[in-house]
């Protein structure tokens, strides 16, 4: 959390993407700068406090797209059970004091969701590029695109345009995506998300043949 409110800070004083930070999830850190950019004040306590503040506020919006998830699937009552359960655990509660990405991403992912299983074709489009948008606060978003896109396929392919809808659905997703990441790739050099993933293959490979495979399963 502290590195994401140094990265937010100096984003809003300097007025552009920061170098020298070694992590991927830029997303949130450049929302939050966006926020800070508003405060003028020379108390750091109120920025870690704003910080706070928007991840319970994130937080609480994403009670309402809950409630309308559970509400496709089950009725009413059992709706509004399923978005109490999410409102009162505690580790909801937790990563929103401490500031973290979990806010943003959980409820980008149940937004997306809503979104997805809505009965207008463009409310899906647009969770694709959710989804998309997903990958800067944590790229582990990249994931969803797979069930998604099979998801996608399967609830439209009895249509006659139901392939090229899916089509549609990867290119938003690819579009967003690749958007993003050339503007951090032209702004510091390096896209980010990619770079970490191939990476970590890369990492388990020269730990085994400088310390061993016994090592490599320690740094686990």
């Amino acid at each position: 959390a502290s590195l994401y409110f140094r990265y937010a800070l100096d984003a809003s004083i300097l007025g552009h993407i920061p170098h020298g930070y070694a992590f991927p999830n830029i997303g949130w850190p450049l929302i939050l700068s966006a926020f800070f950019s508003f405060l003028k004040s020379g108390n750091l306590l109120d920025y870690m406090n704003l910080q706070r503040l928007l991840t319970m506020s994130i937080s609480l919006l994403t009670i309402i797209p809950v409630y309308l998830l559970c509400r496709k699937f089950f009725d009413k009552n059992l709706a509004l059970v399923g978005a109490a359960l999410f409102a009162f655990e505690p580790r909801t509660i937790q990563n929103s004091l401490l500031g973290l990405t979990d806010s943003s991403f959980v409820c980008l992912t149940v937004l997306s969701l809503t979104l997805f299983f809505s009965k207008k074709t463009i409310w899906t489009y647009i969770s694709f590029g959710i989804i998309a948008c997903l990958a800067t606060i944590r790229y582990e978003g990249l994931l969803l695109i797979f069930p998604f896109a099979v998801m996608h396929f399967v609830r439209f392919r009895k249509e006659t345009r139901g392939k090229s809808k899916t089509i549609i659905a990867i290119g938003i997703f690819v579009l967003i995506l690749v958007l993003t990441l050339a503007i951090r790739a032209y702004t510091i050099g390096s896209e980010g998300v990619i770079d970490n993933v191939v990476a970590g293959p890369e990492f388990g490979i020269k730990m085994i043949q400088t310390n061993g495979a016994g090592e490599f399963s320690k740094s686990l």
